[in-house]
């Protein structure tokens, strides 16, 4: 059904990342599935490719704020380019800190416990 076309559309590597977020998220529009947000789509990308998606969650977001490393993003940015941006830092920081994408996610839950 809908949910399996929805996975095989997240998960082909042979279209780019871009192009299938925004089959899921359109822009304007409601999301492909109602209540496949963003909080499941990554962790599903993440567990299924380990080294290249992190998860992007409110607890990411709350971190990533904390520690002043959240973007800006433009009015209207659609999640597909956010989420690239956001991707792209959770990369790096992993990458510059010799950590995994997921021990990356654990950071960001604990970090979002802390207070202000």
């Amino acid at each position: 059904g809908k949910l399996r076309r929805a996975l095989k559309v997240l998960l082909n590597e042979s279209k780019p990342l871009k192009e299938r977020l925004d089959f899921l998220f359109p822009k304007n529009r409601p999301n492909y599935i109602k209540g496949l947000g963003k909080a499941v789509v990554t962790p599903i990308l993440m567990v299924v490719y380990p080294t290249k998606y992190g998860v992007y969650n409110s607890k990411t977001e709350r971190g990533l704020k904390k520690v002043k490393l959240h973007p800006q993003f433009g009015t209207g940015a659609s999640f597909s380019d956010k989420y690239i941006k956001i991707n792209k830092i959770l990369n790096d920081l992993a990458t510059d800190s010799n950590m995994s994408l997921f021990e990356l996610d654990v950071v960001w839950w604990k970090i979002s416990q802390l207070g202000d």
